[in-house]
């Protein structure tokens, strides 16, 4: 039995679709006795609403960035450290156009999105704090305006991670990376290391590829290409090639 998990934005979910080649192959992946797995750093109902139009049913959703498993919150964030990183944010609202807020509330994962005039008016500082806030999401005006940001603040809050992923910053706990919910989840299903396969496109992916079998594309950085074993044009492919190996 076989394990793969693949990253979605950029990775399954190529130029706005998934294609059918892949669906099919993923198809035959499950019906051969092998789990499929996304790991993403969306929230579970945004992956949900982001697939329900494909043919495709994953055995698990590792979403926020390995902060969650399905709908089960594996970590949050402190409630003081929420508040301090909102302000850190509200105070520098030239370089964001909006934060999206992912908690959980009797026991489901929702997902907040708001503009920085609707933050000031609605004060959600505070909205929150009596919820368990998983992830923080600001999109920049920038890539630039984006890695900047890290830069000068990450050091600032050692209790989180600032995740870029283009110019989205994710923000969660320092714990939670996709890697460390893949092992919790391969101990549990008592899957062989050997028989787990990844794939991403992300620097946020470098530390699954980096451990595991794996694949990325020709055009992603640099750094994942030195991680990885493979280099393929989608998922499909890429499970055809680990299909025949023994």
């Amino acid at each position: 039995m076989k394990l793969l998990v693949s990253d979605f934005d950029g990775t399954l979910y190529q130029n706005h679709m998934i294609d059918q080649d892949t669906l099919l192959q993923i198809k035959h992946w499950q019906n051969a006795g092998n789990y499929f797995i996304i790991a993403t750093g969306r929230d579970f109902p945004s992956l949900v609403e982001k697939i329900k139009h494909y043919q495709i049913s994953p055995d698990f959703i590792i979403g926020n960035n390995g902060a969650t498993i399905n709908q089960i919150a594996l970590t949050k964030i402190n409630q003081a450290m929420y508040r301090l990183l909102v302000d850190r944010i509200v105070s520098n609202e030239e370089i964001f156009q909006e934060i999206k807020i992912s908690h959980l509330s009797k026991n489901k994962i929702y997902s907040k999105r708001s503009t920085f005039t609707e933050l000031k008016l609605k004060g959600l500082q505070n909205f929150f704090l009596e919820e368990k806030v998983i992830q923080l999401s600001v999109k920049a005006y920038s890539v630039k305006k984006a890695s900047q940001f890290i830069e000068a603040h990450a050091s600032d809050f050692p209790e989180v991670s600032f995740l870029g992923n283009i110019e989205t910053i994710d923000i969660v706990g320092s714990s939670v990376n996709k890697l460390f919910t893949i092992q919790q989840l391969i101990k549990q299903l008592e899957i062989s290391e050997k028989n787990v396969f990844t794939i991403g496109d992300g620097l946020n992916d470098w530390q699954m590829v980096n451990r595991y079998q794996s694949a990325s594309f020709p055009w992603v950085d640099s750094l994942l290409i030195k991680a990885v074993d493979h280099q393929v044009h989608n998922v499909g492919e890429f499970i055809k090639q680990i299909s025949y190996d023994k």
